[in-house]
This record gives C-alpha cells, structure tokens and sequence, in this order.
C-alpha cells in the first residue's frame, strides 16, 4: 500500500493499512538478518532494509498528511511540519526570484 492510498482511509481503516505496512516491514528485516547470517550479497540485505524503511516511512508520511499522530511513532507529526515549512519555503524563495 502507498502513501497516496493508505492517506484517503479513514481511522481503523488507516490502522490496519499501516499495521500491514509495519508486518511487511518487520518480515524484510527478519529476511535482511537472515540473509547477513548466510552468505547473502550486501545490496540483497540492503534491498531488505531499504524495502522496510520505505514501509515505516510511507506509513508515517500518511499519518503525518491526516494530522493524526501515529500509535507507532508519536513524533511522526515532525514530517507534516518539515514538508510544509518546505514548501513554504520554496514558495517564498520563488516570490524572491521573480
């Protein structure tokens, strides 16, 4: 599930999304691990940690973008502020320019 997805659910709805989200992303670390106990590649553990910072992350954003804080990372609020201040700079350092 994507961040555009999982961000037009609605309570329960975005829970279960986003619990799903942290099972996959849980079930990529235990392969990572498994992997860096055997004789697994570098980039195949990294795809594995790679694929589960992106689950935490798009759930987090969705949380962030409904101004709902996340039960499973209460600071998440911190990625609606940064990307709006991000944006309200961007908007101002085009008004400068022009």
């Amino acid at each position: 599930m994507t961040k555009d997805e999982v961000q037009f659910l609605g309570g329960i709805q975005m829970v279960q999304a986003c619990d799903k989200a942290y099972g996959s992303a849980l079930e990529s670390l235990k392969k990572g691990l498994n992997l860096a106990k055997g004789n697994a590649k570098t980039q195949d553990v990294k795809a594995s940690v790679d694929a589960a910072n992106k689950a935490i992350g798009d759930c987090d954003m969705a949380y962030a973008e409904s101004g709902r804080p996340s039960t499973f990372v209460p600071s998440n609020m911190n990625l609606k502020e940064e990307e709006d201040s991000s944006i309200k700079e961007a908007a101002w350092q085009r008004e400068v320019s022009e």
